[in-house]
């Protein structure tokens, strides 16, 4: 059901999107946008004032509304309705009755500045994750173009088991952060720290490369190495892991595979040096 100060809001809003001068009907509602004065005396319905400053004096049974300007509430002012101010702010006499219905929006210098400064932010964040999303869609294609057949047992493994390859990775993950905890400690284990994170790295690229592959070819119904299967899988890659909440979930997926797939070829490596010398 409609109150009466939604319906005060919708005559205010109204009379602002169909009067392009000052209005002045019978001293019940007033729009101008010259400085405007209700007396002691006078007794109006709605006021409202763009880009001016507004003092009343006299009464105010509904809205008032002051955009651009300040608003002077004298002693002997009594306003029973909404007030709303943008870009200037209020001064209030002891004495004067003032509804608590008051919305005030002061545009200062301080505010303004907040306001450059949160959007600037917003903006800088988006243009540098456009920009990592262009580079990750770079060098996912350009990985997939330079390895060409050595991302066959990675994509096998993939294939085979990618269940198995999350939960080895879920396990492998949180043995490396507390093997990585443990290192920080001391000043010689944060060099072993660093050359670890850029192996889980190398891996997370092979991987997302791979997976890319993966998925250009399956979008693209196309098993054969042409260059637009890598181009097509990255995109939609990268568009998924950009995708809010979904995306992150997806990309912890994704490190969970890679790390999956570094501890497999980690073991079969250390399978590889024992076995010479278990001959001998």
């Amino acid at each position: 059901m409609v109150t009466r100060k939604q319906l005060v809001y919708l005559l205010v809003f109204v009379i602002l999107m169909t009067t392009s001068f000052p209005v002045h009907a019978a001293n019940q509602n007033i729009i101008d946008n010259n400085q405007t004065n209700i007396a002691k005396d006078q007794s109006v319905e709605n006021v409202v004032v763009i880009g001016n400053d507004l003092v009343i004096e006299g009464t105010v049974k509904d809205a008032v509304i002051v955009i651009n300007g300040d608003l002077t509430v004298k002693q002997t002012a009594q306003i029973q309705g909404v007030v709303v101010v943008l870009g200037g702010g209020i001064q209030e006499e002891q004495g004067a009755k003032i509804t608590d219905n008051v919305l005030n929006l002061s545009f200062r210098h301080e505010v303004l500045n907040s306001l450059l400064l949160g959007l600037s932010v917003i903006i800088g964040i988006w243009i540098a994750k456009f920009g990592l999303s262009i580079l990750l869609i770079l060098l996912l294609f350009l990985t997939v173009l330079l390895a060409k057949k050595r991302l066959k047992p990675i994509q096998d493994q993939i294939a085979k088991s990618p269940k198995r390859l999350i939960f080895i990775g879920i396990a492998a993950s949180i043995l490396l952060f507390a093997v990585s905890i443990l290192l920080t400690i001391t000043v010689i284990g944060i060099p072993i720290v660093m050359i670890l994170l850029a192996i889980i790295l190398g891996f997370l690229v092979l991987s997302l490369a791979t997976l890319s592959k993966m998925v250009g070819a399956y979008l693209l119904r196309n098993k054969e190495d042409h260059w637009k299967i890598p181009l097509v899988g990255a995109i939609t890659l990268v568009a998924g892991i950009n995708f809010p909440f979904f995306g992150g979930v997806l990309f912890l997926i994704l490190v969970w595979i890679s790390m999956g797939i570094m501890t497999l070829w980690i073991s079969d490596w250390m399978k590889r040096i024992r076995k010479p010398s278990s001959s001998e």
